[in-house]
């Protein structure tokens, strides 16, 4: 399992976060051979992006898309209801489909899971956030990526990036106007077939996002946990919880 202190890259087509709530750090792309250079519709060019928005409130969808669908665990679909404040230090992740809330407060060097059964009282773990002075980390756009134009998300207009490591490509999405994260793919080839063919792995759709500041609201613990921090048992050592990825590793806290 990952920790806070390593960086998750594309080591692996599906890499799980934490078998407690576990959600992929890869992504998804239309089948393509790699006798082209982009996909359709797409021209290259090598415009650098724009900065990505620091501070929102968004829903995150992650498909898995090896995972048999017919399967309830682990999931080949996992929910995030994500509220994001980088310059203030502070996260708020809703796992909608295991029902857990994980806070993580940078300012405050504290972070907290609860986790809820049904017919039991909320479950709470807290942890201070190590190493002491640890700061949130910013988006960590992929140096080797490669413009590649435009596209339509949805109804959304987006620049197009790529980044090619080995089998694994990284296709990120920016909307054209607010250069807000709307998808990021993760495909690996196999080099094996011929011709070579390149299937999804992961994909991160980024929906309903708001951007803005964020009230420290927010980030108070929910209104369904009784006790308070009082009623939160403290991690072994303060081990804390693994990073969240919300666009793969490019968005992570």
């Amino acid at each position: 399992m990952k920790s806070r202190s390593q960086k998750t890259k594309m080591s692996s087509p599906w890499c799980v976060i934490s078998l407690a709530f576990a959600f992929a750090c890869v992504i998804n792309l239309p089948l393509f051979t790699l006798g082209s250079t982009s996909p359709q519709g797409v021209s290259s060019s090598s415009e650098t992006p724009q900065p990505v928005p620091l501070a929102f409130k968004a829903k995150v969808e992650v498909y898995a898309h090896r995972l048999d669908k017919k399967n309830d665990y682990p999931p080949s679909k996992k929910v995030l209801s994500v509220w994001y404040d980088q310059p203030n230090g502070r996260l708020r992740v809703e796992f909608l489909h295991t029902k857990r809330t994980l806070i993580r407060r940078y300012d405050t060097e504290e972070e907290f899971l609860i986790t809820r059964l049904p017919g039991f009282p909320t479950e709470c773990q807290k942890s201070k956030v190590m190493p002491k002075g640890s700061t949130m980390p910013l988006p960590d756009w992929p140096a080797g990526a490669k413009h590649l134009g435009q596209e339509k998300i949805g109804e959304k207009l987006c620049n197009a990036y790529r980044e090619q490591v080995g089998d694994i490509t990284l296709d990120l999405y920016l909307d054209a106007k607010t250069h807000a994260p709307v998808r990021a793919r993760v495909s690996t080839t196999d080099r094996k077939s011929s011709p070579p063919t390149t299937e999804p792995d992961v994909t991160y759709d980024v929906v309903e996002l708001e951007e803005g500041p964020v009230p420290v609201d927010a980030f108070a613990l929910p209104d369904d946990h009784v006790g308070g921090v009082k009623a939160c048992e403290r991690r072994p050592h303060d081990i804390g919880f693994p990073y969240v990825h919300l666009f793969h590793y490019v968005l992570r806290a």
